[in-house]
């Protein structure tokens, strides 16, 4: 999987992996929380934005982001002036990729007959591991300690030198909890931090807080919160802030936490205020639907897997049901089996490897080799969707455009219209009720699906398209 995917869903790997430490408010224990000597304490801990430190304000400080949905956040708060770095992945606004110097990139490879590549693959003796130690196994850990080149990655590349040189006031990240990493660290051996920790340890701006001296089990700091973790202070003044949320409240409540480390927490609360505003709207829209039909979204097809945290209630929100995941769930893995029995009324396929709809065409013919595929409901009815995942995905403020989406493409007669892009960023299954196909044919019945009218076929003149280019 590439960088977005790990960071936004854990991998589904069925049994015990995802099992989660608990980043949601609750208590629970997973392979997150297994160090060498058996666990961190025996208990996960919490990880919900309520529970992170905040970091001083400052209405000065240069922001790094070292995520895709921390950029879309930093934009919509109007604060891309101050933005000095980004990732590859970063590609909204527009004008992201072009005019800011990319410090993150991932590294998955799309041939030329569309078969994309998965650079951070799981060590097949892990069956169960955590997502902490696939991202560190990731990141080139190898036994005894070490890693493959200062900042170089299997499947993540950091620059470790630009960001010593630039020493950015804000890190905007996902992956900057350390203890998060202790099971990685005992399963690769190198260091116990997470990708991006190590990255700013090594730059400098993040101390280690497990380096501990004087044996009094808090840090060099001797005041028991070391240098790293949310809301924390690094070297040279760079501040920290992970953003890990699991529910659609946490996204918001990260929104306000950004906007409070970077003096503008007003317009970060209006920005929230609006964007629950329009969850209402669509929620009141669609609530006079005589059915809730049966939603499954897949954001991994090999293998299946049904993405959790706050997709869940986006399907709520937008009339829909979800009865494969709770919401703030992590991320799971499905048998087709699973599929059969659920029956889906409504299937849409997101994964968050593929980085259009058209790539996710090329692996629909697995999909469609599946046996009793031609048996499920959505597929007998045609309500099947292949939608860009970053709508779904990404922890920011277009989360609610995807609520708008869905709720147009489960109630298109009462949900109100939304701006998709001519060209195909949502594509819809268009092939004569009854008749099928050989696997390999099927992508050429995926037309695409423009998002207004009563059918939601027509294509809206609204001109601020929420759906990605």
């Amino acid at each position: 999987m590439d960088l977005e995917a790990l960071l936004s869903f854990p991998p589904a790997g069925g049994g015990g992996f995802g099992a989660a430490h608990s980043h949601s408010g609750g208590v629970g224990f997973g392979f997150d929380d297994v160090d060498g000597r058996g666990g961190l304490d025996g208990i996960g801990h919490l990880h919900s934005p309520a529970s992170v430190p905040q970091p001083t304000p400052s209405r000065t400080c240069t922001i790094a982001s070292l995520t895709p949905a921390a950029t879309e956040i930093v934009h919509a708060l109007g604060l891309q002036s101050r933005l000095v770095c980004v990732t590859d992945r970063c590609n909204f606004p527009q004008t992201v990729e072009r005019k800011y110097p990319i410090v993150l990139r991932s590294r998955s490879v799309i041939s030329p007959n569309g078969e994309i590549g998965r650079p951070s693959r799981l060590n097949p003796n892990h069956r169960q591991q955590s997502i902490g130690s696939a991202m560190l196994e990731a990141a080139g850990a190898r036994p005894g300690g070490g890693t493959r080149g200062e900042g170089e990655y299997v499947g993540v590349s950091v620059d470790v030198e630009w960001l010593r040189r630039a020493r950015p006031g804000l890190v905007l990240t996902q992956d900057a909890c350390e203890r998060c990493g202790k099971g990685a660290g005992a399963l690769g051996g190198g260091g116990g931090e997470s990708v991006v920790a190590r990255a700013l340890s090594m730059a400098g701006v993040l101390r280690d807080r497990d380096r501990d001296d004087d044996g009094d089990g808090r840090g060099d700091d001797g005041d028991g919160r070391g240098g790293g973790g949310g809301g924390s202070r690094g070297g040279g003044g760079t501040r920290v802030l992970a953003m890990d949320p699991q529910r659609l409240s946490e996204v918001m409540d990260v929104i306000v936490q950004v906007g409070a480390a970077t003096g503008v927490e007003e317009i970060a609360i209006a920005l929230v205020d609006s964007l629950r505003a329009r969850l209402r709207a669509v929620a009141a829209a669609v609530s006079s639907a005589e059915k809730r039909p049966r939603v499954l979204s897949l954001e991994g097809l090999r293998p299946l897997a049904v993405g959790g945290h706050w997709l869940p209630e986006m399907k709520s929100l937008a009339g829909g049901s979800d009865e494969l995941q709770e919401p703030g769930a992590p991320a799971v893995g499905l048998r087709w089996e699973q599929v059969l029995a659920y029956a889906p009324e409504v299937l849409i396929l997101s994964p968050c490897v593929s980085p259009s709809p058209h790539q996710t065409l090329a692996e629909l013919d697995r999909l469609a080799s599946n046996p009793g595929f031609w048996a499920i409901p959505a597929v007998k009815n045609r309500r099947v969707y292949v939608v860009h995942h970053v709508l779904f995905s990404r922890a920011g403020p277009r989360l609610v455009n995807g609520v708008e989406l869905l709720a147009k493409i489960l109630h298109p007669s009462l949900a109100p219209d939304v701006a998709v892009r001519e060209g195909g960023t949502v594509l819809k299954m268009t092939m004569e009720p009854g008749r099928q196909c050989r696997p390999r044919q099927l992508r050429q019945f995926f037309t695409p699906w423009g998002g207004a009218g009563a059918t939601g076929e027509e294509f809206s003149k609204i001109t601020d398209a929420p759906t990605p280019t």
